[in-house]
């Protein structure tokens, strides 16, 4: 009985000693965890502030289509900005995207504004290290209105390359297909995400 008991024991000393001796892979890498902020509407015309919530949601499902990293929920990013009291902030400083990414447990928060529409628009973006509270890099692209969605996808791109994301071919081809050219269908649905948001469910 005593040898039955200590056979056991034996193996599962052994086996704990050999998993101490497998290497852990030199790539094996936390996935960096990112928020993306709403964009700023710095085109003047009130009438494009929904698009401030259409493009950070548009963003948020491409890069999470990437393996490489985590990316925050659209939901986390709300309840925190009721928290405090931002939802109805038309700036966020890199002070307060500090703050927001801290609180969302993000390594990078990713910031930015649309400056102009017609007859052509540009984004910007920058993204910041929430554990420095510095740019780490920034983003720019101008194109017709009508080629918005090529713009956003060119933008999605340049931000992981900024982060400095590798994607596979698989994940390169899937981020750059666009699935509508339809800026009026885009606007609308942005207009949509801006009244759930404010509890105008009608």
């Amino acid at each position: 009985m005593q040898l039955a008991r200590v056979i056991p024991t034996a193996l599962v000393v052994a086996l704990m000693a050999c998993a101490l001796l497998v290497p852990i892979p030199a790539n094996a890498t936390p996935k960096p965890t990112i928020a993306v902020s709403y964009f700023e509407n710095n085109t003047g015309d009130d009438q494009y502030s929904p698009l401030a919530r259409g493009l950070a949601d548009m963003l948020i499902t491409d890069l999470s289509s990437i393996a490489g990293a985590q990316i925050v929920e659209r939901a986390k990013l709300n309840l925190l900005l009721d928290e405090i009291e931002l939802s109805k902030s038309p700036f966020i400083d890199p002070a307060t995207a500090v703050k927001m990414g801290r609180g969302l447990g993000a390594r990078y928060i990713i910031t930015g504004s649309f400056v102009s529409m017609e007859p052509k628009m540009r984004i910007d973006a920058r993204i910041i290290d929430v554990t420095t509270g510095k740019i780490v890099h920034s983003a720019q692209v101008e194109g017709p209105v009508s080629e918005f969605f090529l713009l956003e996808k060119e933008l999605a791109l340049t931000l992981t390359e900024g982060i400095g994301i590798k994607l596979s071919a698989k994940e390169n081809a899937k981020l750059g297909r666009v699935a509508t050219d339809s800026f009026e269908a885009f606007s609308a649905w942005s207009k949509g995400l801006e009244a759930i948001d404010r509890g105008q469910i009608e």
